[in-house]
């Protein structure tokens, strides 16, 4: 790159300007170990963290879970949430006792099949219908 301090042609190469150019030689090579060592540094904290992390969740102890604001409690997180960037960041990892266990025979209201006039069923009055019953 440009260095400033150094001489045209060999004119002005004082001892001034070789001392300066040392001093910027310097302060940018500390600059370079400062970087590279907060970037190792945050690196390794980041790799840290994922091992304790995923030492917790293998052990069974914490589950991912989020906080559910409706019914105030903690949650599983379910897999999709995880694909999704902005979700993601609502999952934390929480103790099994906090989280919230879903029953899993959870009944679901279905709804009872529509019927006719004459009390078929839709599906079964329109198959007759196009097959030519009437």
């Amino acid at each position: 790159g440009y260095n400033p301090y150094k001489s045209y042609m060999g004119i002005g190469a004082d001892a001034e300007s070789r001392a300066a150019s040392e001093r910027e030689h310097a302060r940018r090579h500390r600059m370079v170990w400062i970087f590279s060592s907060v970037f190792c540094i945050g690196l390794f904290t980041v790799m840290s963290v994922n091992r304790w992390e995923h030492g917790k969740r293998s052990s069974g102890n914490f589950v991912d879970a989020y906080y559910n604001q409706v019914t105030q409690r903690w949650e599983r997180a379910t897999p999709g949430m995880m694909k999704d960037p902005l979700l993601c960041t609502l999952v934390h990892l929480k103790p099994t006792h906090m989280v919230h266990k879903a029953e899993n025979a959870v009944v679901r209201n279905r709804r009872t099949k529509t019927k006719t006039a004459d009390g078929l069923n839709v599906e079964d009055a329109y198959r007759k219908r196009n097959q030519g019953y009437r």
